[in-house]
């Protein structure tokens, strides 16, 4: 084993032979991505891209509590909070985003096969990093989430991309709309992670994975021989709520309907999950929903590139109004739990408002 290179204090490169190791180390902070830690995965990922000499990568979280909590949205709110001047405001973001939604893609296109261990939290820019891979393994302690209506903001880092190709029609934007934590068994059932591994066997697997790939000759051979590795079926994951809450998800959660009525009909249904969803609903930014909503049912179909371009425009977006601020103010700062969205209602939501966030007054990512 070469001796790991480091590019960031929260992130180690290693070396396992033909295996590029890459691990999210800022424990204390359930591995949030910083700006130096996505430059580093991406540098890393350059350089492998055309070195023979490595032919699959292996992406995991320091600790056993996160793959990845997500991005480090607390120092953008800190960079923006105080500023006036709505250019100012979102310049840290604009590289911010930009640099991760541009790493998101490497990892989308990426010619050799990645494998994210997504053991623990793998919610938000840390699904953004695990989503786009390969192999993604989750365990008894993956939870996954995309939580931004809760704090604000948008489900972005590409999962749009993710969430209009769930499993069964609802399940993506019951997931966008509620932002609410799901284990390894709903990952699975959706087609959000590929196999169930507990977490136990994840460094036998590790050991396993290096050694097949050591021994094939090429990056094809190689992806042949980890997914030889991995198990089938669930695993052991266990039962999926999603699953068997299907039929009320669909019934209710119709991407074609408006907003409004998808609650409305979630009001009057007699399933206690749908219920409980709807109690979920109401505490999240009215003009998050609403976007969010529209986001998913535009992007049908969109490629992953699409859904990144348009991510960098709702973000900057995002970053020139109230509620991003106000979200993380209650989540993370205050921690007051009361965050005070404006609009505090959907009805306050003009379909104009939320067509403004899509217009080309901002630019996309490849538009920079």
């Amino acid at each position: 084993m070469a001796p790991h290179i480091e590019t960031n204090p929260h992130l180690r490169v290693e070396t396992h032979g033909s295996v590029g190791f890459l691990t999210l180390d800022r424990p204390q902070a359930l591995n949030a991505l910083t700006l130096g830690m996505i430059r580093g995965i991406h540098a890393a990922l350059d350089a492998w891209r055309d070195d023979d000499g490595i032919r699959a990568i292996i992406i995991r979280g320091a600790g056993d509590r996160a793959f990845c909590a997500g991005g480090d949205v607390k120092a953008v709110y800190e960079a923006g909070v105080n500023v006036i001047d709505p250019d100012a405001k979102t310049a840290i973001a604009r590289v911010y985003f930009a640099d991760e939604y541009r790493m998101n893609r490497a990892l989308f296109h990426y010619p050799k096969p990645i494998v994210a261990f997504m053991n623990g939290i793998a919610m938000g820019g840390g699904y953004g990093v695990a989503g786009p891979c390969r192999f993604r393994i989750a365990s008894e302690k993956t939870l996954f989430a995309m939580p931004e209506v809760g704090i604000g903001f948008f489900p972005d880092v590409g999962s749009v991309y993710f969430l209009t190709r769930t499993s069964s029609p609802g399940v993506g934007l019951w997931l966008a709309l509620t932002g609410q934590a799901v284990p390894a068994s709903d990952m699975l059932y959706a087609g959000l992670a590929d196999v169930f591994v507990p977490s136990a066997d994840h460094d036998d697997l590790m050991t396993s994975i290096i050694h097949a790939v050591n021994a094939s000759v090429d990056a094809k051979a190689a992806e042949g021989a980890i997914a030889g590795l991995l198990p089938t079926g669930n695993g052991g994951a266990g039962a999926s709520a999603l699953a068997r809450n299907a039929e009320a998800i669909v019934d209710v959660f119709k991407v074609e309907s408006h907003l409004e009525n998808i609650l409305q009909e979630a009001e009057k249904s007699e399933n206690n999950f749908i219920n409980e969803t709807m109690r979920i609903v109401k505490t999240r930014a009215p003009l998050s929903l609403k976007i969010t909503h529209n986001y998913i049912h535009r992007m049908q179909g969109a490629s992953f590139d699409a859904v990144t371009a348009m991510d960098y425009r709702l973000a900057i977006a995002f970053m020139r109004d109230h509620d991003f601020y106000e979200g993380i103010r209650a989540a993370l700062v205050d921690k007051d739990k009361d965050p005070h969205w404006n609009p505090s209602a959907l009805g306050a939501v003009s379909a104009a408002m939320v067509e403004a966030y899509f217009s080309d007054q901002y630019p996309d990512l490849d538009g920079l």
